[in-house]
């Protein structure tokens, strides 16, 4: 196999003759990378890619269902039913797939857009990498790409009051509580208006 055939069959194509084409650069409003430093200092790069092929799945799975599920509904909300399956993850409406230099490490989706809000959730970063940053680096980036569209205004997510970790995270980012929902265990609405700056955010 020549040198770059393997990089080559996901990113080009041979013609008739056989010759190796490149595809296209992507679109940036469905992938996008940024370089950062996590905790203890190690350069890394994350990516944010739309979709969530079934090996990935599994994956989320994997992590979900050693977690219980109590960590299923902290994450993914009640409409997701314990033990998870790929298939009930094959049924969400725009996933993303997180990469920590190539490797797959977590989920992100773009719910639902409504009168100029994005609606963000379900939002999971492989428990063995939690604590390094990856989910700071992640969601700056998925909000990024987001931002790409001009006719967001704000974008709005969910979280229960019981999860400070991720409270944090997003209070950190500039989200603020407008409204607590009726929910057994407390659920913030949360929400900050439209911005281009997250990646000069410390």
């Amino acid at each position: 196999m020549p040198a770059g055939a393997r990089d080559g069959r996901r990113d080009g194509r041979r013609d008739v003759r056989g010759v190796w084409r490149p595809l296209p650069p992507r679109s940036t409003s469905t992938r996008t990378t940024v370089s950062c430093f996590l905790e203890g200092g190690s350069l890394h790069d994350i990516r944010v890619e739309e979709g969530l092929n079934w090996e990935n799945a599994e994956a989320v799975c994997s992590w979900t269902n050693r977690q219980g599920a109590d960590f299923l509904e902290q994450w993914a909300g009640p409409e997701l039913t314990f033990p998870l399956t790929v298939e009930a993850l094959q049924g969400l409406s725009n996933p993303y797939s997180i990469f920590l230099s190539g490797e797959f490490v977590g989920l992100i989706q773009k719910i639902r857009v409504e009168q100029g809000t994005a609606h963000i959730g379900r939002f999971l970063i492989d428990p063995e990498h939690t604590g390094k940053g990856i989910g700071k680096h992640a969601l700056m980036e998925f909000i990024n790409m987001i931002c790409m569209d001009s006719s967001i205004s704000s974008i709005s997510l969910a979280v229960l009051a019981h999860n400070i970790r991720a409270r944090s995270l997003y209070e950190k980012l500039g989200f603020a509580t407008y409204e607590v929902a009726g929910h057994p265990q407390g659920k913030l609405l949360m929400k900050r208006m439209r911005t281009s700056f997250f990646r000069d955010m410390s």
